[in-house]
């Protein structure tokens, strides 16, 4: 997935103060276009209308034209100074490329961080024992309370309580229906309700 890297003044900048703001979405949405498709900033005609402005888009993209934000070229648009603050489309074929055999094979064998191309254990912790907050209680009851999260006191059931409960028959349990409610039932039970009030 790629993401837009968008200076934070754009929106004070004069020529998107200049563009407007229906142009200046245009050009954010080129600018994911360009980042997603690895276009080296081209937008071509074809593709203008269906970045996310379906109706309209030429006279933006030609008022982008005219405050410098796009250039006109054969077939499409060019983002003006787009490889100057974006990879280009080799280096980040090659940076996939790269992340790609490092978690296929780990680290390169001539790496000095991880010489082996994995890691056993972490460097914070390389004996690999498990740290007191890792470790499970062994009986849940007197774990330790949480002071953002206290534990509920629970009063013991009595013995009668107890048994009542266990001897229910199975009959008399509450059952999920297995349909669940659909729309009409919903409008249904709302006209009932309605007729009531």
């Amino acid at each position: 997935m790629s993401w837009v890297r968008i200076d934070d003044q754009v929106g004070r900048h004069q020529k998107f103060l200049d563009a407007g703001p229906a142009a200046s979405w245009l050009w954010v949405l080129g600018i994911a276009h360009c980042q997603s498709q690895l276009t080296d900033g081209f937008i071509s005609d074809k593709v203008l209308p269906l970045i996310g402005i379906p109706k309209g888009y030429t006279p933006l993209a030609l008022r982008l034209v005219s405050v410098g934000l796009f250039d006109r070229v054969t077939g499409g648009y060019q983002v003006h100074d787009y490889l100057d603050f974006n990879p280009p489309r080799v280096q980040v074929l090659q940076k996939r490329a790269d992340d790609l055999a490092r978690k296929r094979g780990g680290f390169p064998s001539d790496s000095t961080r991880n010489p082996n191309g994995f890691q056993t254990e972490s460097a914070r912790n390389p004996a690999g024992i498990q740290t007191e907050s890792a470790q499970i209680p062994e009986d849940p009851s007197r774990a330790p309370a949480i002071p953002s999260h206290p534990s509920p006191v629970q009063e013991p059931e009595d013995q009668d309580h107890r048994l009542r409960r266990e001897a229910l028959p199975v009959e008399n349990a509450p059952r999920r229906s297995k349909n669940p409610p659909t729309i009409a039932s919903f409008r249904v039970t709302f006209a009932v309700i309605g007729h009531l009030f």
